[in-house]
C-alpha cells in the first residue's frame, strides 16, 4: 500500500486529540487547559447543530384538556 506509513500517525494523533479534548483541561497548565475546553465545547455544538430541532405537530394532551373541561363543565361538550 502506498500510504501505509500513515495508518500508525493517524491512530496516535486521533488518540492524542481524544486526550486533549477530554482530559485537557485538567491536566494541563493555563494556555492548553482552556483551549481543551473552549474545543470540546465547539464540538458539542457542532455535533448537537447536526440534529435538527424536532417540533411536535399536534398537542397530545389536546384531548385530555378537553376532557376534563367537559367534565369541570358538567358534561356540556365545549363550544369551538
Amino acid at each position: 500500500m502506498k500510504f501505509a506509513y500513515l495508518k500508525p500517525w493517524l491512530i496516535l494523533s486521533s488518540i492524542l486529540f481524544l486526550v486533549f479534548v477530554l482530559l485537557g483541561d485538567r491536566f494541563l497548565p493555563e494556555p492548553l487547559g482552556p483551549a481543551s475546553a473552549q474545543t470540546r465545547v465547539t464540538l458539542n455544538e457542532f455535533f448537537i447543530g447536526l440534529i435538527p430541532q424536532w417540533e411536535r405537530k399536534t398537542n397530545p394532551y389536546e384531548r385530555t384538556e378537553e376532557a376534563l373541561e367537559q367534565e369541570q363543565s358538567g358534561g356540556q361538550a365545549p363550544a369551538k
